[in-house]
């Protein structure tokens, strides 16, 4: 993924289980510029600290935090346009952020890094929204269609964590007729502790697709007959109980 870089920049980085650089604050300038100088898109910058030479898990979805994030491509823009913008972007946000002390005080910390969010042109993480207002790249992900969100599904699915983002109301019916390409993350969905994501892709998904249902009928007669406490809290029984009976499948 960075190999467009230069062995100077690499060399301070931290690299993250995942194969992802990372860096201080005060490095992040001129990394952003090199990205951008290489034709490479800056989606962003997410927070993340490192403890004991290990990514400490924090964030909303793990273990990135979002800084900031860049306007998307517009139909206008030519892609060296775009990915100009991008850097101007950033290192504007980054500025201001620099200077908020609530804010600075992390990210200069001995523990603190930045993680930049960076496209090449067709790559598929174009279509994840980076915050739970970015309407623009969730419906940049529905026009796409699928196959070409297929890569990024597990991230797409993650906005159904909560159906009170406003993003997730503008995915929830494109992922919801995906159909059988689901089922294996559906299946990972279903082996979390998440109970109210649980909750979500019952309603938002399974609702609307017989298909589905009955793959997950096993699962579904299971928490509508012996829930866990959590399950029954979150009234994942009397969801699934409804949803097997829509589909006639009790």
């Amino acid at each position: 993924m960075y190999s467009f870089l230069s062995t100077h920049f690499k060399g301070k980085a931290f690299e993250t289980p995942g194969g992802e650089l990372v860096w201080r604050i005060s490095e992040m300038p001129e990394v952003l510029r090199e990205i951008a100088e290489s034709q490479v898109a800056i989606l962003g910058g997410d927070f993340c600290v490192v403890e004991n030479h290990k990514l400490a898990s924090i964030g909303v979805f793990g273990q990135f935090m979002p800084v900031w994030s860049t306007t998307p491509q517009s139909k206008e823009t030519t892609w060296t346009e775009y990915c100009v913008r991008t850097l101007d972007e950033s290192l504007s946000e980054l500025a201001q952020f620099a200077a908020m002390k609530e804010v600075a005080d992390p990210l200069h910390s001995s523990q603190g890094f930045i993680r930049p969010v960076i496209a090449l042109p067709d790559d598929p993480i174009l279509f994840v929204p980076r915050d739970k207002h970015d309407h623009a790249r969730a419906e940049a992900a529905i026009a796409a269609g699928y196959p070409a969100v297929e890569p990024v599904l597990p991230q797409l699915l993650e906005w159904l964590q909560d159906m009170n983002w406003p993003v997730a109301q503008t995915l929830s019916p494109f992922i919801a007729s995906i159909g059988p390409p689901l089922i294996p993350h559906l299946k990972h969905i279903f082996e979390t502790d998440d109970q109210i994501w649980k909750y979500w892709v019952i309603q938002e998904v399974l609702q609307e697709s017989k298909e589905l249902t009955l793959e997950f009928r096993d699962v579904l007669s299971r928490i509508s007959q012996n829930p866990t406490d959590a399950e029954k809290e979150e009234e994942l029984d009397v969801e699934s109980r409804k949803l097997l009976v829509k589909h006639c499948l009790v």
